[in-house]
């Protein structure tokens, strides 16, 4: 069986056929704002198996609020953010 492709790979793969379809100064500007980006909230991205900082958000419903800290007591945590109003 053949091993995954990493997402640098996919990425690599997309950013190729964006290359030929896609005129030069788009590709430009793509390249500009994606550094501003890494430069910025991606650089302080947690690595895969970084430990988050504790936060306490309120509760879906009712005026509860819940933290991390007290979450993680309970055994392990996920933690998803969704974007977009439903």
């Amino acid at each position: 069986m053949a091993q995954a492709e990493t997402l640098e790979e996919r990425l690599a793969v997309v950013r190729a056929g964006s290359a030929k379809r896609l005129p030069a100064e788009i590709m430009e500007m793509t390249a500009v704002l994606i550094a501003g980006l890494e430069k910025s909230h991606v650089a302080a991205a947690l690595d895969v198996g970084g430990q988050a900082p504790d936060f306490t958000l309120p509760r879906a419903h009712g005026d509860e609020t819940v933290t991390l800290s007290d979450a993680l007591k309970r055994g392990p945590v996920v933690v998803s953010f969704y974007r977009g109003q439903w």
